[in-house]
């Protein structure tokens, strides 16, 4: 790439490999010069950069909250299980204490008897 003809992919390749602190202590220290199109197209490069890192923020909070939601969810799904298996076993307990109490008449009537 010569000095005085890039094109701006060949610009961004460089900019990449010097990296983000770099191309921005070169903005402020005057390397690419003021309203020129290196200058311009560097801080292009870093919004974009600021672009993607706020895009890739927001996709991982959509995955974090896509992941409590299905967590809820299965809570939800095994509370209602809970209830079920609870309802079950209280059946059963009041059938058990009914066939206790006929028992019981039984053995009372049999006395008596």
């Amino acid at each position: 790439m010569s000095q005085t003809q890039f094109t701006a992919d060949e610009f961004f390749a460089e900019l990449e490999a010097l990296g983000e602190n770099r191309v921005r202590e070169r903005l402020i220290g005057g390397v690419y010069g003021s309203g020129n199109s290196k200058k311009e197209l560097a801080q292009e490069w870093l919004r974009r950069l600021e672009t993607a890192r706020e895009t890739s923020l927001e996709s991982d909070k959509v995955a974090i909250a896509t992941r409590a939601a299905d967590a809820a969810t299965r809570a939800a799904d095994a509370a209602a299980e809970q209830a079920r298996l609870a309802r079950s076993a209280n059946t059963r307990a009041t059938v058990a204490l009914i066939i206790a109490i006929i028992t019981a008449a039984i053995a009372t009537l049999d006395i008596f008897l």
